[in-house]
């Protein structure tokens, strides 16, 4: 009997020891699963307030008589602008102290899918945009794109900078919840290139009558489509697109027959501290009859910056040859940079988009097989060639605005000519022979961000020439987009 207690009790303990064992397992594994479960609400937290940023960016880039419009439009502005907006249940407007209602996108109730705001109005918990402002309220924070940098300023300062908003989310998943402060402010798409012909490396190999022409000095957006860069005799070689003898965007009024000097320029952007002529008015080029360049043709001139030049041709390694009567005619400030640190950035970053899908989002980009002859429309093209292809750009075009080739590109050889003003941007690379008589001509500038190995024969040209105005007029503006200034959790 006392064997038989003793077994019984210590069965009784192993029991319960088993029963504890298992008890605590499962509470861990609860414990386990809820803080899995809790870890994924906050990642799908931070999804549902970019939503919501999302919202707001949108309807802040709409026309103000747009009925989904957000914005204050008065100027000067009114620092107590606020806007509220809910899914449901909507306050009275009040505009006298400029506070305002309006539901969100995502309004039908028995379809939500996103928690960012109420569905009555709760002013610590509904979605709400207002201005940044100093602390006594009487200033507004301003950006400024060039700098990148905050400010403040007096409300009428809405006239040169966009001000700077203040988003309020408190974002919802399960049981996780973020109240996050994002500040945005509406940017206009600045384009930042290096040269008017940059590519990661640049081999161009010329026979025949073949010139390439490359010139980074400034040139006004007003540039006619059939003038070159700068052409070594007046009636040697015709005119881009074969329309009769070339115009040059210098004036060859100086030029002689042993120096060849170029006189003040057509079409370069003055500087400001001389409105008749250009910085670099003297270079020299190749004088076709003495066989040589000019000893005293200026490689870099400080005072091209202030006019916003920008070298000829930035690349991070350089193999150019001609052959027979080609000659090279690459001006810049300097003329040619070949640095190993030269990065060619992708698309959107050279836009100040913060992603492809950023930039996507704000650009209405016309899919094409090939390239329209359209000279007078702005627009924005994007080619992406078949898998294993190239793009080929037709001749008998001339184009404005952006030029996004999705893969490797090449010019149609034969007659004619391939113009544009804006960018044109290659996201491959650039190979294949440029034959015939056949230009390539580019006011603005050519980003390419693979290889350029190109054969140019016969009687072809290639022709780019920098223009901060081409870039701005063709592309700038109309682009503009909301950007996230900062993004800051407070619990």
């Amino acid at each position: 009997m006392k064997k038989s207690g003793v077994a019984l009790v210590t069965t009784i303990m192993i029991i319960l020891l088993l029963s504890l064992l298992a008890a605590g397992m499962m509470f861990t594994i609860k414990s386990e699963t809820a803080i899995s479960v809790y870890q994924a609400s906050s990642v799908q937290v931070v999804a549902v307030a970019e939503s919501a940023l999302d919202e707001i960016k949108h309807r802040m880039n709409l026309e103000p008589d747009d009925p989904l419009f957000i914005g204050d439009v008065g100027v000067p502005l009114t620092t107590t602008w606020t806007t509220y907006i809910t899914f449901g249940t909507l306050e009275e407007d009040d505009s006298t102290a400029h506070i305002y209602y309006k539901n969100s996108l995502q309004n039908d109730l028995d379809s939500i899918e996103l928690d960012y705001t109420t569905e009555d109005f709760d002013s610590n918990l509904s979605l709400v945009v207002h201005h940044k402002l100093s602390e006594d309220s009487t200033q507004i924070y301003f950006f400024d794109s060039k700098t990148q940098k905050q400010f403040l300023g007096p409300p009428s300062l809405v006239t040169e900078y966009p001000p700077v908003e203040v988003v309020e989310i408190t974002a919802r998943s399960g049981k996780a919840l973020k109240k996050i402060l994002a500040e945005i402010s509406k940017q206009e798409v600045n384009i930042k290139v290096q040269s008017a012909l940059s590519a990661a490396t640049i081999v161009l190999q010329s026979t025949g009558n073949v010139d390439p022409y490359v010139c980074g000095h400034n040139h006004r957006m007003d540039t006619p489509f059939n003038v070159c860069p700068l052409a070594p005799g007046a009636s040697l070689w015709p005119a881009p697109g074969f329309t009769g003898a070339p115009t040059t965007c210098w004036d060859d009024s100086l030029a002689g027959t042993a120096s060849q000097q170029i006189g003040p320029p057509k079409y370069h952007v003055n500087t400001p501290y001389d409105s008749t002529y250009h910085p670099s008015y003297n270079h020299y080029y190749w004088n076709p009859v003495a066989h040589g360049w000019a000893i005293n043709r200026i490689e870099y001139d400080e005072y091209c910056s202030r006019v916003g030049c920008l070298a000829g041709i930035a690349t991070t390694s350089a193999n150019l040859s001609s052959f027979g009567a080609s000659m090279y005619h690459i001006f810049g400030n300097p003329d040619i940079i070949v640095k190993y640190s030269i990065v060619i950035p992708e698309l959107y970053e050279l836009l100040g988009f913060s992603s492809e899908s950023e930039m996507n989002d704000n650009i209405p980009w016309n899919d094409v097989t090939t390239l329209p002859n359209d000279p007078d429309s702005v627009r924005y093209y994007r080619i992406t060639p078949a898998t294993g292809t190239w793009t080929g750009i037709p001749t008998g075009t001339q184009t404005k605005g952006i030029i996004w080739v999705k893969g490797d590109i090449d010019f149609h050889s034969g007659n004619g000519y391939s113009q544009h003003k804006g960018l044109l941007y290659v996201e491959g690379n650039w190979t294949g022979n440029v034959a015939g008589t056949v230009d390539v001509w580019i006011l603005g500038a050519m980003v390419i961000k693979g290889f350029m190995d190109v054969h140019a024969t016969g009687n072809a040209r290639i022709f780019f020439m920098y223009s901060s105005e081409a870039l701005k007029q063709t592309v700038e503006s109309d682009l503009e987009f909301f950007k996230l200034l900062g993004w800051k959790e407070i619990n």
